[in-house]
């Protein structure tokens, strides 16, 4: 019998680790020494490559396209920070933001929601779920460089 949700969701976390792992369907990440890595979580190339462009300099950045090679991405990545789309065709980002914050592992990662969906609504759920921050699209690549610092400093990471 399970103790909590923590358990199940690391369960799930790595179970799905475990099925890209056996499959062979991502390559192990290698890191850089000392920079500070992203994990960017948007089914946009263009976002993502924006992102890698305008961030490769000073972070390591990686992205992840789906539901299958996020689970595995995440635990051989280790990122310091996770921005999050919320409108992925795979998952909601709101719900996979919950699960990280319910996986003892994972859940003081900071996460960052990068979305098109800007009602007061959607900028209310993601802060619930566990978001430390969201910001809108389009958007404005000085203002996330800067978001993100704050965010990175602010949580010690």
């Amino acid at each position: 019998m399970k103790a909590n949700n923590q358990d199940t969701n690391d369960e799930r976390f790595d179970a799905a680790a475990a099925g890209v792992q056996a499959t062979g369907n991502v390559v192990g990440q290698s890191h850089e020494p000392g920079k500070t890595r992203i994990l960017v979580v948007d089914d946009d190339a263009v976002v993502e490559g924006m992102i890698r462009e305008s961030f490769g300099n000073q972070y390591e950045v990686q992205a992840s396209v789906s539901c299958v090679d996020f689970v595995y991405v995440l635990d051989s990545f280790r990122p310091h920070l996770i921005i999050l789309d919320i409108g992925l065709p795979w998952i909601n980002g709101i719900d996979l933001c919950r699960d990280l914050r319910q996986s003892s592992r994972y859940k003081r990662i900071p996460v960052l929601f990068l979305s098109a969906m800007t009602s007061p609504d959607d900028v209310a759920a993601g802060l619930k779920a566990g978001a430390n921050g969201y910001m809108t699209k389009p958007f404005c690549v000085n203002e996330l460089k800067k978001t993100v610092a704050q965010l990175l400093t602010q949580l010690g990471t």
